[in-house]
Protein backbone atom coordinates (compact mmCIF):
# COMPACT_ATOMS: atom_id res chain seq x y z
CA UNK A 1 0.00 0.00 0.00
CA UNK A 2 1.32 3.36 -0.91
CA UNK A 3 1.38 5.93 1.92
CA UNK A 4 0.57 9.91 0.99
CA UNK A 5 2.90 12.25 2.31
CA UNK A 6 3.11 15.52 1.87
CA UNK A 7 5.92 17.41 0.36
CA UNK A 8 7.57 20.40 1.69
CA UNK A 9 8.82 23.26 -0.71
CA UNK A 10 11.82 25.67 0.98
CA UNK A 11 11.84 29.14 -0.63
CA UNK A 12 14.82 31.51 0.39
CA UNK A 13 13.52 35.53 -0.70
CA UNK A 14 15.81 38.47 -0.55
CA UNK A 15 13.56 40.81 0.74
CA UNK A 16 13.80 44.97 0.15
CA UNK A 17 16.21 45.36 3.26
CA UNK A 18 18.42 42.57 1.78
CA UNK A 19 17.93 40.15 4.65
CA UNK A 20 17.22 36.26 3.36
CA UNK A 21 14.02 35.08 4.13
CA UNK A 22 13.65 31.29 4.77
CA UNK A 23 10.09 29.51 4.58
CA UNK A 24 8.34 26.39 3.68
CA UNK A 25 4.86 25.65 2.35
CA UNK A 26 3.58 22.33 1.89
CA UNK A 27 2.19 21.60 -1.69
CA UNK A 28 -0.89 19.44 -1.42
CA UNK A 29 -1.64 20.26 -5.37
CA UNK A 30 0.37 17.19 -6.00
CA UNK A 31 1.35 14.07 -4.39
CA UNK A 32 4.26 11.03 -5.09
CA UNK A 33 2.93 8.44 -6.98
CA UNK A 34 4.83 5.37 -8.12
CA UNK A 35 7.30 6.35 -9.88
CA UNK A 36 6.37 9.96 -10.41
CA UNK A 37 3.49 12.25 -9.16
CA UNK A 38 -0.38 12.83 -9.53
CA UNK A 39 -1.13 16.69 -9.66
CA UNK A 40 -4.42 18.23 -9.48
CA UNK A 41 -5.15 21.04 -11.96
CA UNK A 42 -8.83 23.20 -12.72
CA UNK A 43 -8.47 24.20 -15.95
CA UNK A 44 -9.77 27.11 -18.15
CA UNK A 45 -10.13 26.72 -21.48
CA UNK A 46 -10.45 29.40 -24.50
CA UNK A 47 -7.60 31.92 -23.00
CA UNK A 48 -3.83 32.98 -22.94
CA UNK A 49 -2.03 29.10 -21.74
CA UNK A 50 -0.52 30.14 -18.53
CA UNK A 51 -0.63 29.32 -14.93
CA UNK A 52 -2.91 31.29 -13.56
CA UNK A 53 -2.73 30.69 -9.80
CA UNK A 54 -3.24 28.29 -6.72
CA UNK A 55 -7.16 27.65 -5.68
CA UNK A 56 -8.91 25.89 -2.81
CA UNK A 57 -11.93 23.91 -3.60
CA UNK A 58 -14.59 24.04 -0.60
CA UNK A 59 -13.79 20.90 0.33
CA UNK A 60 -9.64 22.49 1.39
CA UNK A 61 -8.56 20.67 -1.80
CA UNK A 62 -5.88 22.59 -3.62
CA UNK A 63 -5.04 22.45 -6.95
CA UNK A 64 -3.14 24.32 -9.73
CA UNK A 65 -5.66 26.80 -11.93
CA UNK A 66 -4.13 26.57 -15.74
CA UNK A 67 -5.54 28.48 -18.94
CA UNK A 68 -5.40 26.94 -22.22
CA UNK A 69 -5.97 28.72 -25.76
CA UNK A 70 -7.45 25.49 -26.76
CA UNK A 71 -11.23 24.85 -27.38
CA UNK A 72 -12.87 21.81 -25.07
CA UNK A 73 -13.69 19.60 -27.60
CA UNK A 74 -12.77 16.51 -28.96
CA UNK A 75 -9.77 16.52 -26.39
CA UNK A 76 -7.97 19.62 -27.55
CA UNK A 77 -7.56 21.59 -24.42
CA UNK A 78 -7.08 18.29 -22.74
CA UNK A 79 -3.75 17.93 -25.14
CA UNK A 80 -3.16 21.11 -24.60
CA UNK A 81 -3.31 21.28 -20.39
CA UNK A 82 -0.42 17.86 -21.24
CA UNK A 83 1.58 20.03 -23.40
CA UNK A 84 1.34 22.93 -20.47
CA UNK A 85 2.38 21.04 -17.63
CA UNK A 86 5.49 19.52 -19.74
CA UNK A 87 7.05 23.36 -20.51
CA UNK A 88 6.93 23.98 -17.77
CA UNK A 89 8.75 21.00 -16.00
CA UNK A 90 10.44 20.46 -19.08
CA UNK A 91 9.98 16.73 -19.46
CA UNK A 92 8.42 15.13 -22.66
CA UNK A 93 4.29 15.42 -23.39
CA UNK A 94 4.36 11.96 -23.40
CA UNK A 95 5.04 11.56 -19.34
CA UNK A 96 2.39 13.46 -19.06
CA UNK A 97 -1.21 11.83 -18.98
CA UNK A 98 -4.99 12.75 -18.07
CA UNK A 99 -5.91 10.28 -15.41
CA UNK A 100 -9.55 11.51 -14.00
CA UNK A 101 -11.68 14.42 -14.77
CA UNK A 102 -11.03 13.92 -19.21
CA UNK A 103 -14.34 16.04 -19.30
CA UNK A 104 -14.44 18.08 -16.30
CA UNK A 105 -12.67 21.35 -15.32
CA UNK A 106 -10.84 19.68 -12.72
CA UNK A 107 -8.69 16.93 -13.74
CA UNK A 108 -5.94 14.60 -12.10
CA UNK A 109 -2.34 14.28 -14.19
CA UNK A 110 -0.16 11.60 -13.89
CA UNK A 111 3.56 12.47 -14.30
CA UNK A 112 6.16 9.57 -14.85
CA UNK A 113 9.44 10.04 -13.83
CA UNK A 114 9.67 13.10 -12.03
CA UNK A 115 11.13 13.79 -8.67
CA UNK A 116 8.13 15.01 -6.13
CA UNK A 117 9.85 17.26 -4.64
CA UNK A 118 11.34 18.93 -8.04
CA UNK A 119 8.14 19.10 -9.77
CA UNK A 120 6.54 20.88 -6.48
CA UNK A 121 10.19 23.48 -6.05
CA UNK A 122 9.52 24.31 -9.54
CA UNK A 123 5.66 24.24 -10.16
CA UNK A 124 5.22 26.50 -7.26
CA UNK A 125 8.07 28.47 -8.25
CA UNK A 126 5.73 29.37 -11.15
CA UNK A 127 3.06 30.13 -9.43
CA UNK A 128 2.57 34.15 -10.33
CA UNK A 129 3.07 36.82 -7.05
CA UNK A 130 -0.24 38.93 -6.16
Amino acid sequence: MLRRRAVFVTFIVLSSDKELEVFAMSVTFLRPYQNGILLYVKVRPKTASRLQRIHTDATGKMMLVLSVSALPERGKANAAVCSLVADMLGIAVSAVSVTQGATSAQKTLKIIGIDPEYAAQTLASLVPKR
